[in-house]
This record gives C-alpha cells, sequence and structure tokens, in this order.
C-alpha cells in the first residue's frame, strides 16, 4: 500500500507539472496576441499620420493653386481694363492721318493677344477692341489724301539724341530743355512732349515692340515712359552721376545705362544693367539693378546691345570702346587707337563687327568677332 501511495503522489507531481507547462504555454500566448495587437496598433497610427501629412500636403497645394490662379484671374482683369482703355482712346483720338487711331486700337488687341504669357493662355480680343479696329481701319481708309499739316514746333535747346519707332511713323528726340518729344514722321508734327526730367536730356531709345520709350538725363535718372500715352511708368534712380546713354535690349526685358557719378571722391564710370521684374508683392511690373560693369576713366557716351542680346558696346571719353558679355559679366575687349572722345557706337546686323565715331574725326570699323 505503501508503494501504491508513492506512485500516487508521484502522478499527481506529473499532471501539476504538465498543467504549469500548458498554463505557461497559454499565457506566452495571449502576449504574444497582445503584442501583435499592439504592433498592429502602432501600424495604424503610423499610416494615418502618413494619411494626415499626405493630407495636408495636398492642402497646401490646392492653396497654391488657388492664390496663383487668383493672381492671373487679376493680372487678366488688368489686361482687359488696359484693352478696353486703348480701345477707347482709339475712337477717340482725332488723328489727321488716322495711323494713331490704328495703333491705339492695334495696342488694344496686342495687350490681350499675349499666347506666350502665363496670364492669357488663348489667343482673344475683347468686344471693345474689335470694334475699335473696325473703325481705325475704317477711318484710314476713310481720310482724304490732302491735309492741313498742324504748325511745328521746336526744341528749345540743343537736341542731343534721336530715334526712330520700330514701325518708322514716329522719332523721339532728347534736348537740352528737358523734354522728350515725339514727332509724326510725315507730318514733322509734334504728338507728344514728354517732361519731367530736371536737367538736359542726354539720350533716348524705343523699346523693341514700340511701346515704350526710356531717357537718360543729367538729372541722375533714367525714365520709362509710356509710348502711347505720354505718361512716365518708372523713375530708375539708382546712378551715381550723369545718365548720358541709354539703350533697350532686343528682347525688351534689359535696359542699360551709362553713368558718370563721384563715389567717395572717386569718379565713378559704370554701365549700368537693368532688369525686368515682377514684384509679387505688389502686384506690379519694375526695373531692378541687375549689376554694374565698371572699368571706364570717363563718360560713357553710347551704348548698344548686339543684335543677338548677348554683348553691348560702349564708347567714352576716355578714348576706349569697350566690349561686354552679358552672361560672364566681363570685358571681352578694349579698343584703344581713337585719340579723342568716342561719341558713337554700334554693332552691325549680323555681329560681327564694331564701327565707332570720335572727336579724332575719325569713324573705325573693328572686328568684333576676334
Amino acid at each position: 500500500m505503501l508503494l501504491a501511495f508513492f506512485a500516487a503522489i508521484f502522478g499527481l507531481t506529473q499532471r501539476n507539472e504538465a498543467l504549469s507547462a500548458q498554463a505557461i504555454a497559454e499565457a506566452a500566448q495571449a502576449t504574444a496576441v497582445i503584442d501583435r495587437e499592439r504592433a498592429e496598433t502602432a501600424a495604424e497610427k503610423a499610416q494615418g499620420a502618413e494619411a494626415t501629412a499626405v493630407a495636408e500636403r495636398a492642402i497646401a497645394e490646392a492653396e497654391r493653386e488657388r492664390a496663383e490662379a487668383e493672381r492671373e484671374r487679376a493680372e487678366r482683369q488688368l489686361r482687359i481694363g488696359r484693352a478696353n482703355e486703348l480701345a477707347a482712346r482709339a475712337q477717340m483720338v482725332d488723328d489727321p492721318t488716322g495711323s494713331l487711331n490704328l495703333m491705339l486700337a492695334r495696342e488694344a488687341a496686342f495687350t490681350t493677344w499675349r499666347t506666350d504669357t502665363e496670364v492669357i493662355t488663348h489667343s482673344f480680343v475683347t468686344n471693345e477692341t474689335r470694334t475699335a479696329l473696325n473703325f481705325a481701319v475704317l477711318n484710314v481708309q476713310n481720310r482724304p489724301l490732302r491735309m492741313t499739316l498742324p504748325r511745328r514746333t521746336r526744341h528749345t535747346g540743343a537736341v542731343n539724341s534721336v530715334a526712330y519707332s520700330p514701325d518708322g511713323t514716329r522719332v523721339v528726340s532728347a534736348s537740352d530743355d528737358q523734354t522728350v518729344r515725339v514727332w509724326d514722321v510725315q507730318t514733322g508734327a509734334e504728338i507728344q512732349r514728354l517732361v519731367g526730367h530736371t536737367e538736359r536730356v542726354n539720350s533716348v531709345a524705343y523699346s523693341p515692340d514700340g511701346t515704350r520709350i526710356i531717357s537718360g538725363s543729367d538729372d541722375w535718372t533714367v525714365r520709362v515712359w509710356d509710348a502711347l500715352t505720354g505718361k512716365v511708368l518708372y523713375i530708375l534712380t539708382g546712378h551715381s552721376g550723369r545718365v548720358k546713354a541709354v539703350a533697350y535690349s532686343p528682347n525688351g526685358t534689359q535696359i542699360v545705362s551709362g553713368c558718370r557719378g563721384l563715389y567717395g571722391g572717386y569718379q565713378n564710370q559704370d554701365v549700368y544693367v537693368w532688369d525686368y521684374v515682377w514684384d509679387d508683392v505688389q502686384g506690379t511690373e519694375t526695373y531692378q539693378i541687375m549689376y554694374t560693369l565698371p572699368g571706364h576713366t570717363g563718360d560713357i557716351m553710347s551704348l548698344a546691345y548686339s543684335p543677338d542680346g548677348k554683348h553691348i558696346v560702349s564708347g567714352s571719353t576716355d578714348r576706349t570702346v569697350r566690349v561686354w558679355d552679358m552672361v560672364s559679366k566681363e570685358k571681352l575687349m578694349e579698343l584703344t587707337e581713337h585719340t579723342d572722345w568716342v561719341r558713337a557706337v554700334a554693332f552691325s546686323p549680323d555681329d560681327t563687327r564694331i564701327v565707332s565715331a570720335s572727336d579724332d574725326r575719325t569713324v573705325r570699323v573693328w572686328d568684333a568677332t576676334s
């Protein structure tokens, strides 16, 4: 019986150990289930955070696109308003030749006919512009061949610079009398008198599209004028002295000006390069100095762009002609054979020659490729 008792005790012990092992296994399985649930919860939270970040990025992008669309709509309305204003003037102006009516109507059309911009994505003209174009064309066709020419006027001071408009119908002049004047080529009549400079005006030029005129003056400023209305659009005031020469780039986005002034008691003769920019804060266009080209030791009397816009040439009272690279902003050549002031410079149409005129009574032609 004692043997049977010990056998029963041993059996109970074995069964308790088995039950303990089973309990441990079940506890481990339960722990694994809890760990798996925790991992799944963490993964779900991570996915939720990523989805939130994606949603926030999408909202920000939508806001940016909305702001851009608002800006484009505002710019579009601005162009439409400008076009309608020009169209109204095209029907009100009394021009004996009718050409000014036609020019205003054409500019009204060009104001919205900008397929290469981000603002207007398709060509169109407003109804007001279409009416003005029809009126202007009929106005020109119905004008008699003979007309009474208006009385010609003159500058009251020396004339320092002249330039043709791109279409050849106008001439602009700059004078010691502090005015810029626009003349009709056919009739010789004064069309506009641009007043604002406070010292003599030394240089004038038309923009390539004929819509603007620039002028440089002894009052240390360059002024940009609306060629249609005669109103001053911008006054460029970063110069250190008298502005003797101005020029437009072939693409119309840059202006160069030649300056003479004093800094810290030393003479400073620089070529200033101005770039057309859009001010997102103000919502307006403007010009800013991008850089200067120093080196001349005398007044810069003349400036000219190469036809491809990659170079400019400058002539100076320091008796030199200098050629500048507009990409590297470096001087490429310094031509020193003149023995007196260099008054005028120009590029040939094929970019291979430069011509200069001097007080030494010579005109020199230079190889621009060497």
